[in-house]
């Protein structure tokens, strides 16, 4: 009983001081927290220093923000910043905070009628006078310029996707924010600095500064629709910058020259004193699309001349994609001949050439920039340019195909008339004084509701300039676009041969008249090799008489075909060998007719079949008296060329050898 009663007061005792901790404790944690919020307002206050802008004395702080300092308004917000993150207060001054230390130094303030300071030296003062308050690149709505050129206006605009970009007013499909002139006019429309103030009473007139008219001013608008003119008159004497005149004030002002490469590669000058629309275009490629992997892939590329308007020098197509062309006629051949010259084979490295240098084409400058709805107006434009129809020394036509895809399921290529061509057709003038050649290019896209090429696209029409090595390839002779080598066409394809010889060769007196036919079918029981060669292991030859012609000879005298090349261009008139054209095969002193069925490996019926196409080259060769070492030579009824009589002799010679069984040499010169 007792030593119950004695245990009470003791868990009194414990209890009771529990408490007391527990208020001690609660004591502790607001002294703490009153002490540590006295802490952060003593920080806030003491790390916060007070600055006056000059303009209208408002009141802002620098103060530290996670880690570095900022300018802000007193209630604590953070001003807006310039791209080159200087602060700007509300009457547009910008000013410099030291992130590290937080020091200040103004950059620039606006202009304030009869405040301002006498003269303004960027170099030795510590800020630059603006005539109103900076405008940068996403604050500028347009900017407009006149002048003795005439003048431009760029505008903003912003696409479907929110993309804003800088263009012409009245080419909207031109982009000209991205050229080095349009860094300088947004500096000096948007940041107009002052070098010094005179005469703002007018004591001397206008005309002393040539702003008596306003022959030269720009407008620069602010997203907000706020707009600015400044009218700017002669340059000063020493060539450090222009007299100008802001609309609405009498002062005269003089506005900063640049100092043309060591800052913005150009200058006030020919941004707006002599500037005009062609300085913001930047030259276009021949195609905004053309690409290291798509240069080359192109459909009735033709060449035309001043010689002959209607009539192409050359014409040529690409044979298709590497997999479409794998294990066919095709297969080395690249590009295919098209039109007049149908039966020629194409040079493949002169074509690359060609098709290289438009790819690469970087024109020295933008000549003029056409207008866009212009179309009637069009060859009275390109005259003064050498270009119009009837004065253009050059012109190019085709299709560039983007992107093709093989279908390994069909054997065929895929191509999007809609979303994978472009139709080019560009012209270019003869060789100018100044060295450079003009070029006028227009491309157009199909438009299914015409069935044709005729959506003029966008970026093109205007005349640039171009070096001459970039237009080498215009100035090539027919010579050069074919191969020497007219010969042509694996032997796995050809179903027929005809040959036949005028009476009166000294090997073939009574002449000859042959057909061979070659019959491939008996070798075609295997897929095509890996190197890409239709067998012909078991090839079957026999003549109209059904005499069998040896396989082996065959090929070899085949070979002698091949390596006999063109050697120049005739010596003939255009008469006589016209005379000769005209006269077919029947005039010929020797002609050779080949034909090719063109198979292909079907794998899904692991057979060959027929794709029907079928090739027909027809060769004729003509003897004159009066250039008896030549032999004029047409392929298809087409030709400027002849081959060596020595060479014809040695393909007649072998024809004989096929038949007697002597063994034929392709490479022996007899």
């Amino acid at each position: 009983m007792t030593g119950t009663q004695n245990n009470k007061p003791a868990a009194a005792r414990i209890q009771s001081s529990l408490r007391r901790q527990r208020r001690i404790l609660l004591i502790a944690v607001i002294v703490t927290a009153v002490l540590a919020l006295a802490l952060v307002l003593t920080n806030f206050l003491t790390s916060r220093e007070p600055f006056y802008d000059p303009v209208d004395n408002a009141k802002y702080y620098v103060v530290k923000k996670d880690g570095t300092y900022v300018l802000t308004a007193t209630d604590g917000t953070v001003l807006r910043q310039t791209e080159s993150t200087n602060f700007v207060t509300a009457s547009g001054t910008i000013v410099n905070v030291d992130r590290k230390t937080g020091e200040c130094a103004i950059v620039a303030t606006v202009l304030v009628e009869g405040d301002e300071t006498t003269k303004f030296d960027s170099v030795t003062n510590s800020y630059d006078v603006l005539l109103y308050p900076i405008l940068e690149r996403a604050q500028i709505k347009s900017i407009e310029v006149v002048n003795k050129n005439g003048g431009f206006s760029i505008g903003k605009i912003i696409s479907k996707d929110g993309v804003e970009s800088f263009v012409l007013k009245n080419r909207p499909d031109l982009e000209v924010g991205n050229s080095i002139v349009f860094a300088t006019l947004v500096n000096c429309t948007g940041y107009t600095q002052t070098l010094m103030r005179l005469d703002p009473d007018r004591a001397l007139g206008y005309e002393e500064y040539g702003l008596d008219t306003e022959t030269t001013y720009f407008v620069i608008t602010d997203m907000d629709g706020k707009s600015h003119k400044v009218i700017v008159g002669d340059e000063v004497p020493s060539g450090t910058g222009y007299y100008a005149r802001y609309e609405g004030r009498d002062a005269v002002y003089v506005l900063r020259e640049f100092s043309g490469e060591t800052e913005y590669n150009s200058t006030f000058e020919r941004a707006i004193i002599n500037g005009t629309p062609e300085d913001y275009v930047v030259a276009p490629s021949s195609s905004h699309n053309v690409s290291s992997t798509n240069y080359f892939d192109v459909t009735n590329f033709k060449l035309y001349t001043s010689e002959n308007y209607a009539k192409p020098l050359v014409e040529f197509s690409y044979a298709g994609s590497i997999e479409k062309r794998r294990n066919t006629y095709y297969s080395n051949i690249p590009y295919v001949a098209d039109g007049g010259l149908k039966g020629y084979s194409i040079n493949s490295i002169t074509v690359d050439d060609c098709l290289y240098a438009l790819q690469q084409w970087s024109a020295d400058h933008v000549v003029a920039v056409g207008d866009a709805s212009r179309t009637e107006e069009l060859d009275d434009w390109l005259r003064p340019y050498g270009l119009s129809s009837d004065t253009y020394a050059y012109r190019l036509s085709y299709i560039l195909n983007l992107a093709r895809t093989y279908n390994s399921t069909t054997g065929k290529d895929v191509i999007s008339k809609e979303n994978d061509q472009e139709y080019h057709e560009i012209l270019i003038s003869k060789k100018q004084d100044n060295g450079f050649y003009y070029a006028y290019n227009i491309c157009y896209k199909w438009d299914p509701e015409t069935s044709s090429y005729s959506k003029v696209a966008p970026g093109y029409n205007m005349v640039v300039a171009l070096t001459p090595s970039q237009v080498q390839f215009v100035t090539w002779d027919l010579e050069e676009w074919i191969d020497s080598s007219i010969f042509g066409g694996h032997i796995s394809y050809m179903t027929k041969m005809e040959i036949n010889i005028k009476p009166g060769d000294s090997v073939f007196p009574t002449g000859l008249s042959k057909i061979l036919y070659l019959d491939n079918s008996a070798s075609l029981t295997q897929e095509p090799s890996q190197a890409g060669g239709i067998p012909t292991n078991n090839m079957v030859i026999r003549d109209n008489n059904a005499v069998l012609i040896d396989t082996n000879q065959f090929k070899s005298f085949y070979s002698t075909l091949i390596y006999t090349p063109l050697a120049d261009y005739s010596s003939l008139s255009e008469a006589e060998q016209a005379a000769f054209r005209e006269s077919g095969a029947a005039g010929a002193y020797m002609s050779i007719k080949m034909t090719y069925e063109l198979i292909e490996y079907d794998a899904s019926k692991k057979d060959y079949v027929s794709t029907g196409e079928v090739i027909v080259k027809e060769y004729c060769f003509y003897k004159s008296a009066l250039y008896p070492r030549e032999v004029y030579t047409t392929v298809n009824g087409v030709g400027d060329f002849y081959v060596v009589r020595s060479r014809i002799d040695k393909v007649i010679n072998d024809l004989n050898r096929l038949y007697t069984g002597e063994t034929i040499m392709p490479e022996d010169p007899f």
